[in-house]
């Protein structure tokens, strides 16, 4: 089942209809790139909130796919930086594409929020905010906590 990429969609994301078709992989295929590049059963996957459930499970279960990952490979980012403490409200409040800005850190000038690699993007800058500025067993410590 195909479903269109939405105008809404486009505006958040940057990713039109001609991209997807351009670029796009069947969902199977994009698991199984997606499993091989996390590193099958010792890697970790790390979101901000609950995306990766929230968009990966239902997609793989309209396509009769099994979820290639363990729930404890997926990790919530947002505990991590509670635990590094960053005010939980703020984590509540606050995309994985603007949690730099929450902390005054610069971004490249051409970043979308809600695009992939700029979300990534700012989640590498506040880490590495953190490990400037608090030891890196204590970020250590922090993200294998979670």
């Amino acid at each position: 089942k195909i479903l269109p990429i939405t105008q809404y969609f486009t505006d958040l994301t940057n990713v039109s209809e001609a991209d997807v078709l351009e670029h796009g992989l069947e969902l199977v295929d994009a698991m199984s790139k997606f499993y091989d590049f996390v590193g099958k059963e010792d890697g970790f996957i790390y979101s901000c909130g609950s995306d990766m459930w929230s968009t990966l499970l239902p997609s793989c279960f309209e396509q009769g796919l099994n979820v290639p990952f363990k729930r404890s490979q997926v990790v919530n980012i947002r505990h991590t930086f509670a635990l590094l403490g960053l005010d939980k409200n703020i984590l509540l409040t606050t995309n994985s594409g603007r949690m730099a800005s929450v902390f005054g850190l610069d971004m490249p000038n051409d970043h979308h929020e809600h695009d992939a690699l700029c979300d990534v993007i700012s989640l590498l800058t506040v880490l590495r905010h953190f490990t400037q500025n608090k030891s890196w067993e204590d970020v250590q410590k922090a993200l294998a906590h979670v």
